[in-house]
């Protein structure tokens, strides 16, 4: 996985008013966490940050460069947004070492076309990323599953997840990623057909009943 880049300038001013006033400027504040060191407070424009983004920043190593200082290797630690619109508020970083490995989340991606589908089912997918351990260098951008085989009714799970050496995948193995499920008209269809079968056997055993009442009545009458 190559390494993205950032170059920020350093921020002098903080605060929410600060910060305010640079997001109308289309700028976007942000912090590198250190390794026990002091944080480093950065500025960056916000287009440059979700073209990184949209190139996978959210789970990959991120060499930053604030300033004339030195660039260090960061992993994206929390991104603040607004409630309503969305946009970017805030950027945390956290400066990682090379030689430890460490937790982050990365995207499940689904390949194939599911049997499932064409027969007129609908692929759901409950999970788009999951949680992995490994050296900072060594993170996946993403982890690819095959549900060309999936048909309706069944489920791919994360211990269906297979990951490069050196990766672990985290989380309940059990969870689902992605099942096929039938329309909600189809399920609807199939509810009022098994209520019909059902009423018309309740119809079948009530006539019997009325039909076993008249045979004991007329035999009764014969004994008289």
């Amino acid at each position: 996985m190559a390494n993205l880049k950032l170059t920020a300038d350093p921020r002098t001013e903080t605060g929410s008013r600060a910060s305010r006033r640079l997001r109308r400027q289309g700028l976007v504040p942000g912090v590198v966490y250190g390794k026990g060191e002091e944080a480093t407070a950065f500025v960056v424009e916000d287009r440059e940050f979700r073209r990184l983004l949209r190139e996978g920043a959210r789970g990959s190593l991120l060499d930053v460069t604030v300033g004339d200082a030195r660039s260090v290797p960061t992993l994206v630690k929390d991104l603040q947004r607004d409630p309503i619109r969305g946009d970017l508020v805030h950027i945390d970083l956290q400066e990682v070492d090379l030689k430890a490995t460490v937790d982050s989340p990365v995207p499940v991606v689904l390949t194939g076309s599911p049997v499932g589908v064409r027969e007129g089912g609908i692929l759901d997918q409950t999970l788009r990323e999951i949680v992995v351990r490994a050296l900072p260098d060594e993170l996946p951008d993403s982890l690819e599953i095959d549900v060309s085989e999936l048909a309706v009714g069944e489920t791919v799970n994360v211990s269906d997840l297979v990951a490069p050496q050196g990766v672990d995948v985290l989380g309940d193995p059990e969870a689902s990623i992605a099942s096929i499920m039938l329309p909600r008209a189809a399920v609807e269809e199939e509810e009022v057909v098994e209520g019909e079968e059902l009423e018309g056997e309740e119809g079948v055993e009530g006539e019997e009943a009325v039909e076993g009442a008249a045979d004991e009545d007329s035999g009764d009458s014969g004994d008289e």
